[in-house]
């Protein structure tokens, strides 16, 4: 049912990926029987204003859309009755409805009817809009003679609608209506359920936008979730205004015109894509860190300020990471740097909403090709031990980054052992990477005289070549081993 529709909207792609409205309340202004089967439990009527009962009610039929594109959002039933003068506004939606919305945060409204534009009606919604409610309304089915009350006032995104024809064209409604304050157009020659007792098996069409509305605000549901899980809140109705720009297709005149406001919007193809920063305004999200994020920078170069510049080139407020390890080009090797406050979230890992409970910290380098430097492994284990200590994250939360839930990387690199750095941190022993090896008794040798300890990671990589630098500290070893052994020999002589 409706499976064109939901295929071509990115809401079966969306559906697959987990995105079903899960968490997501969403309002719908007329009465529904809550009790219907193909709702599943998902309408809640805290008023009771179930109506419609026994027979195919307009409310069933709004909320069923709502319901096939976003099946696991709660979804309430609300009236939108008052009364509306030039100086008055009163009734039910604006004393009783919109007060629930704000404090059971209800995340989303949709109004399948005309309504009224009434200026303390619209003030009183733009007061809900900042406590997060959007609120979708059609746009009406008035062909040129215009759009109805909602649509108008300009507080509302109207929707409008388009067919699909059964050769797959994209073909305007001729019933919706023109006007300037139309946003957006959805699909609404859409199939539902039969409601009536004993047709359990039946579904029919229907078409005008008092469909296409619940379509587009059931994916906004998904939007709201995705947000939600990967940002750690939803979005304000400006936010998803700019976000449904982004992803919406033209239809007929460039830009916004009176048919299709700016298109027709569809999901991303791919949830992953989507930069998150760009739509949550950038603004400092609090971070309670439960683990710990390990990234390279993929770059031979670079250093904390390099790669604040460029962040900032994408919209960011600032760099994505809290900590970036140089590797000696930009800055020290091994140098710490600072990056984002700990407490404020982080632009590096929206998989699985980790940029909102993680420390992010970046080493410079590409560890496809060459392995992290000694000092810098060195400056991560005294850095991640210290940051654990302060917020009790266990090793078993340090994760590279792409091993976090819905990660589609291998980030850190495939010469970054997340495995063996974990049972570092755990104070546990790493497989001996030189058993069976033929230095393997001289390396045991060196280490029982303490000339030699292995890198940070535990390994000792015996058939790589030393560097100057491993040498000397193999030889200032010695030396002072040799220094201490002679101190003694004389002290013993007296």
């Amino acid at each position: 049912m409706n499976k064109k529709e939901f295929d071509l909207s990115g809401i079966t792609t969306w559906h697959k990926a987990g995105y079903t409205g899960k968490n997501i309340r969403i309002a719908n202004l007329e009465g529904t029987d809550p009790s219907l089967w193909f709702f599943n439990g998902k309408i809640k009527d805290p008023f009771n204003n179930t109506s419609g009962v026994g027979r195919n009610y307009h409310g069933h039929q709004t909320a069923d859309i709502l319901h096939q594109v976003a099946p696991e959002a709660d979804i309430y039933i609300l009236s939108n009755s008052g009364r509306y003068g030039s100086k008055t506004a009163e009734g039910k939606f604006i004393e009783e409805s919109i007060p629930f919305m704000e404090t059971e945060k209800i995340h989303l409204v949709n109004a399948s009817l005309g309504g009224t534009d009434n200026s303390i009606l619209n003030e009183r919604i733009k007061q809900a809009q900042s406590h997060g409610v959007t609120f979708v309304t059609s746009a009406g089915n008035e062909a040129e003679k215009g759009a109805g009350g909602y649509a108008r006032s300009g507080v509302w995104i109207a929707v409008g609608a388009v067919h699909l024809s059964g050769k797959g064209e994209i073909l305007h409604a001729g019933y919706s209506s023109i006007d300037e304050e139309v946003d957006f157009v959805q699909f609404s020659n859409l199939y539902i359920h039969d409601a009536r007792p004993g047709y359990e098996d039946r579904v029919f069409p229907v078409q005008g936008t008092s469909f296409s509305s619940p379509m587009l605000c059931g994916m906004l549901a998904l939007v709201q979730q995705f947000f939600l899980e990967r940002a750690g809140r939803t979005l304000y109705q400006h936010e998803l205004y700019k976000f449904m720009q982004d992803y919406s297709i033209d239809l007929w005149e460039p830009g916004h015109d009176t048919k299709s406001g700016y298109g027709l919007f569809l999901l991303p193809e791919n949830p992953n894509s989507i930069d998150i920063e760009k739509y949550t305004g950038g603004e400092a999200q609090v971070n309670n860190p439960e683990y710990i994020i390990i990234h390279h920078s993929a770059t031979v170069q670079g250093d904390a300020e390099t790669f604040r510049r460029a962040h900032k080139a994408k919209g960011w407020r600032d760099i994505g990471y809290h900590y970036v390890i140089g590797n000696g080009t930009y800055s020290g090797d091994g140098e710490v740097e600072t990056g984002r406050p700990e407490n404020e979230s982080g632009a590096h890992c929206s998989a699985d909403g980790m940029n909102f409970k993680s420390i992010g910290i970046c080493l410079v380098g590409n560890f496809d090709i060459d392995k992290p430097t000694i000092a810098q492994m060195e400056a991560l284990e005294r850095l991640c031990r210290d940051i654990m200590a302060r917020y009790k994250i266990p090793a078993s939360k340090v994760l590279g980054h792409g091993e976090v839930k819905g990660a589609t990387t291998n980030c850190p690199g495939r010469h970054f052992d997340m495995a063996e750095f974990r049972k570092r941190l755990e104070g546990g022993k790493v497989a001996k990477d030189y058993e069976g090896h033929w230095a393997q008794p001289y390396i045991e040798k060196a280490i029982n005289a303490g000339y030699m300890t292995g890198y940070p990671d535990g390994s000792f990589r015996p058939d790589n070549p030393i560097t100057r630098a491993e040498f000397a500290r193999v030889l200032s070893f010695i030396i002072d081993r040799l220094e201490l052994s002679f101190i003694i020999d004389r002290l013993e002589r007296r």
